[in-house]
């Protein structure tokens, strides 16, 4: 269910930040990463991500690994922006002048903990650093191509 979520939301399934908080709190334990915890902050949902444990041998974390980085490289590829949420008593902007934030801009910081957690590189199946340099590369040139849009 989990992978159809992510090809859902990569499809263009609209979903707000709440959301999508909570699915990229689910794909975070499927990851691996333990003591994850959705958090609500000043009415808000925000994902603690926790430590990362990758076990080499263990072949159901492996193919949920493969299932969820492929499809995170299609949300984090795919121009598809998230429904502004009508909840946020803070902003005071009207809703047509709020910034739009990429959907799969909500899952950076939980590919860049991948890369920075103290797993073996070398323990890793082909396919599966193939998706984890993939995602890194989607992450360079989606901010390389913000920024210049914004300059």
């Amino acid at each position: 269910m989990l992978t159809l979520a992510l090809q859902m939301l990569a499809n263009g399934i609209e979903m707000t930040q709440d959301q999508i908080n909570k699915l990229k709190y689910l794909v975070s334990i499927r990851l691996g990463f333990k003591n994850s915890k959705l958090e609500s902050v000043n009415g808000k949902l925000n994902v603690s991500i926790g430590d990362f444990e990758y076990i080499p041998d263990d072949f159901t974390q492996n193919m949920m690994m493969t299932s969820c980085l492929g499809n995170l490289k299609r949300v984090l590829d795919t121009p598809i922006y998230l429904k502004p949420s009508n909840n946020n008593v803070d902003d005071v902007k009207p809703i047509s002048e709020q910034e739009e934030e990429l959907a799969g801009g909500v899952f950076v910081d939980l590919v860049l903990a991948l890369f920075n957690s103290s797993v073996d590189m070398t323990t890793l199946s082909h396919l599966m650093l193939k998706n984890w340099i993939e995602l890194l590369l989607i992450i360079v040139y989606k901010v390389n191509c913000y920024l210049i849009s914004i300059l």
